[in-house]
């Protein structure tokens, strides 16, 4: 249930007894006063780690997706870091595939994606799907990391949809590689539903 305050505790900032005040992002609210504390467990390490990879990782996101995630989290009254931030340090945290951009119930991950060791030159990767055809979603977008480091790489937001196959090259032979594929709607940048559903998979580059 939402909780509507009046002018003056809306407006209110501070610590009054046991009660503080604030909002963020234009949001009031009041919690309870209580005294910091950090025991520094191991648990909260591991947050914390998957808290700094995370911040690396949203950095080296090109302007395209920072635009597209600060759009989709406007709806929300939340920045595109925060967006990204919230559906991937658990993730991080668990070693899990990241999620470049949310899902997007109305539009189908590419079927079929895969990722596999290039067939041509050193430092390749292969991608592949089945094209779904899904009316103005003509390109598929993918981006990739090298496995054991914080930064996006190979990100590309150009190839289209219907060739369904891609050779990603420039990587370092023998790495293996965690990419993501989803389709893109390039017509529609800035707009919450010019991305579509994930897909996942991983490789080593061609040694």
């Amino acid at each position: 249930m939402k909780i509507l305050f009046s002018p003056l505790i809306a407006g209110a900032s501070g610590r009054a007894a046991d009660a503080v005040a604030a909002s963020w992002k234009g949001r009031s609210y009041v919690r309870k006063y209580v005294v910091p504390a950090n025991p520094d467990t191991t648990a909260q390490g591991l947050v914390r780690d998957a808290f700094t990879h995370c911040v690396t990782l949203w950095r080296s996101l090109s302007a395209t997706l920072k635009l597209f995630l600060d759009s989709y989290g406007s709806a929300y009254t939340m920045s595109g870091f925060n967006v990204y931030m919230s559906k991937n340090r658990a993730r991080e945290q668990a070693s899990s595939t990241l999620k470049p951009v949310p899902d997007n119930p109305l539009v189908c991950a590419p079927t079929a994606f895969a990722v596999a060791t290039g067939a041509g030159a050193a430092g390749t990767i292969d991608l592949s799907w089945t094209n779904d055809a899904i009316s103005g979603y003509t390109k598929l977008a993918y981006i990739g990391r090298k496995s054991g480091t914080n930064i996006h790489v190979a990100e590309d937001l150009t190839t289209l949809a219907s060739v369904g196959t891609k050779t990603v090259s420039g990587l370092t032979a023998g790495a293996t590689y965690e990419f993501d594929g989803w389709y893109y709607r390039p017509a529609a940048t800035g707009v919450k539903a010019d991305m579509g559903t994930v897909a996942a998979g991983s490789a080593a580059a061609k040694s």
